[in-house]
């Protein structure tokens, strides 16, 4: 060894892990002492390693311009911070100096969670305009595994935050998630209670069904928010719920006493939703 030149030795080093057969390759600068044809090479072989193996490659370097159509996703961090995400192709012009920029190749959040950390420092990130969509994915993809800081978010005194968790929801929320769920419908911020009737009423997109009279809830937010924009969610959800003459006699009174159009086609739809349901049950 030496008596092996530097690029040499790195490689040496790839060929070890990948002899491992890893689940998950963490390639952190590893074709910094490669020639560019060596690199290309290096890049190729990694690539067929993850169609060929299902591999998880965690790609980290400082130089954008070596992965054009290598990364499926990327994220540019600076001081520990994610502040951007896309693919290789739309962040070829900003000016990355100094940035740190993490190449996920297929991320399997699962394996991620060892090197990312708590779940709980993502939460934060929702609440700004440079890191919350890449918070959002990484918590999103967690599951019930980021689900108690999920919840202690929906605390939280930002309504960001708070919207977001609520968001997040709509795919991840338990039983324990009822009662946290049902106080953001009275939340300050109309955006927080839109997602929440939203979280609520779309019981398909769950694991499991919530034990909860969600067409009463539905129905409370339908005729009685101040918002429009939730009143006419509220509506809408209520033509994907099972049929229930609670819902039909409802969405019967908004077309016969309201005025917003937007509010008014959505009850026409969901009513008619719930007569198919009922027509259903009776055949």
């Amino acid at each position: 060894m030496n008596e092996c030149s530097g690029g040499q030795k790195q490689r040496i080093a790839v060929a070890r892990a990948l002899s491992m057969s890893p689940e998950l390759l963490v390639a952190d600068e590893i074709t910094s002492a490669l020639d560019p044809s060596t690199e290309h090479e290096l890049q190729q072989l990694l690539l067929s390693l993850k169609q060929s193996e299902g591999m998880t490659i965690l790609y980290i370097t400082h130089r954008l311009e070596t992965i054009a159509g290598f990364a499926d996703r990327v994220a540019v961090m600076k001081d520990g911070v994610i502040q951007e995400t896309g693919t290789g192709n739309n962040l070829q012009t900003p000016p990355y100096k100094g940035f740190e920029l993490i190449y996920i190749i297929r991320l399997t959040i699962i394996l991620w969670r060892d090197l990312m950390g708590d779940y709980k420092r993502y939460i934060p990130l929702l609440a700004t305009k440079e890191g919350w969509q890449a918070a959002y994915a990484i918590l999103d993809h967690a599951g019930k595994l980021a689900l108690d800081d999920i919840l202690e978010g929906l605390e939280n005194q930002n309504w960001k935050i708070r919207k977001w968790c609520t968001a997040l929801l709509d795919h991840n929320a338990d039983q324990r998630s009822i009662d946290p769920l049902v106080a953001r419908l009275t939340d300050s911020y109309a955006d927080v209670r839109r997602h929440a009737v939203h979280s609520i009423g779309c019981q398909s997109c769950k694991d499991e069904s919530l034990c909860m009279d969600i067409i009463a809830l539905l129905i409370e937010r339908a005729m009685k928010d101040t918002s429009i924009a939730v009143r006419r969610s509220a509506v809408h959800m209520l033509g994907n719920q099972p049929y229930d003459i609670r819902a039909s006699e409802a969405l019967e009174y908004i077309l016969n006493k309201e005025k917003d159009r937007k509010l008014l086609f959505n009850a026409m739809w969901s009513l008619k939703q719930q007569k198919t349901r009922l027509l259903g049950q009776t055949l």
